[in-house]
């Protein structure tokens, strides 16, 4: 596939897969970055392509938005390279090709891994005191901090809006 077709090709796999998570609550709010804002927090999705093949890789995130880090750290479950399974066993592919079915598979199968995998990780760190948990939170030390310090009044209003600017969130 050339490069062209594969950058058409990707776009409307990105616009299938908006309209298949929407009702998750998440929006395109960067080319390659879904996001669903929160109180403290923004739990995001990142579908990163391929410059080698036409497929996707995924990763999760959660971003405090009184983090100063100047990157959005992708600290959640994330596929393997254009795949995800278990036991060596392909459970979802996330490679495309220049049809419109193999683009709507493709968003489907980033949907379903959205909600099936996605979707209870973001669960398990709804509640404040699972991402400030140093045992179990996906947050680094400095996210915990800054969340904490947000919790008590302490927001840093620069380092909110670079986060918002960070993920495209308004």
């Amino acid at each position: 596939m050339d490069a062209k077709t594969k950058r058409t090709s990707a776009e409307r796999t990105r616009r299938a897969f908006t309209k298949a998570i929407a009702h998750l609550g998440f929006v395109r709010s960067k080319t390659s970055f879904w996001t669903r804002p929160n109180e403290h927090v923004v739990e995001f999705i990142h579908l990163h392509l391929f410059s080698f093949m036409p497929a996707f890789r995924v990763h999760f995130g959660i971003r405090v938005l009184n983090d100063s880090f100047e990157a959005p750290a992708l600290n959640g479950l994330s596929s393997h390279d254009g795949w995800y399974g278990v036991n060596d066993r392909r459970e979802y592919s996330f490679a495309f090709d220049e049809s419109t079915h193999g683009q709507l598979t493709c968003a489907d199968e980033l949907a379903r891994f959205c909600h099936n995998l996605g979707e209870p990780w973001f669960m398990r760190f709804r509640e404040v005191s699972a991402l400030l948990s140093p045992d179990a939170s996906p947050l680094s030390a400095a996210a915990r901090e800054a969340l904490s310090r947000a919790l008590i009044g302490n927001v840093e209003s620069a380092n909110v809006l670079a986060s918002r600017t960070l993920l495209g969130v308004a």
